[in-house]
C-alpha cells in the first residue's frame, strides 16, 4: 500500500510540473493569476529598462 500511494504521488506531481510548464493557468486558476501578474511585471520592467 505505501508503495502505491508513493507512486501515485510521485506521478500526480510529475503530472502537475507538466501541465503547469506546458500550459500554465488553463487547468489551474490560481496558478494563472500568478502566472498573469509575474508576466505583467517582467512586461513592465522590460519596457522601463
Amino acid at each position: 500500500m505505501k508503495t502505491l500511494l508513493l507512486s501515485a504521488l510521485i506521478i500526480g506531481s510529475l503530472l502537475a510540473s507538466g501541465c503547469m510548464m506546458l500550459m500554465p493557468g488553463d487547468h489551474m486558476g490560481h496558478h494563472g493569476e500568478r502566472d498573469e501578474s509575474t508576466d505583467r511585471q517582467t512586461e513592465n520592467g522590460g519596457h522601463s529598462h
